[in-house]
């Protein structure tokens, strides 16, 4: 629901699902250079990797939730911004 239903609220709902299911997962708090903040979720997987999960369908993503490996500050994320800190809570 456009403006009702943000990415914090995607995040927050995915953690406390897979808590549920008996799945670790934390929610990251992405700060932008310039302002601007975005909220998505991270796994540690077995094999040592994080896995990076977008549930919003942002733009950039064509409307489909998405995963991925890398993220670090200094990146572009899906043309917000460049990423400026990276907060995890678990």
């Amino acid at each position: 629901m456009e403006g009702e239903f943000v990415c914090s609220n995607y995040a927050t709902g995915l953690a406390t699902n897979a808590e549920a299911a008996g799945i670790k997962g934390g929610v990251l708090l992405l700060c932008f250079k310039g302002g601007g903040t975005h909220m998505l979720n991270v796994f540690h997987l077995t094999d040592g990797r994080m896995m990076y999960v977008e549930t919003t369908g942002a733009i950039g993503l064509f409307g489909k939730d998405d995963y991925f490996f890398d993220l670090d500050a200094g990146d572009n994320y899906l043309d917000m911004g460049t990423v400026q800190k990276i907060y995890a809570y678990w």
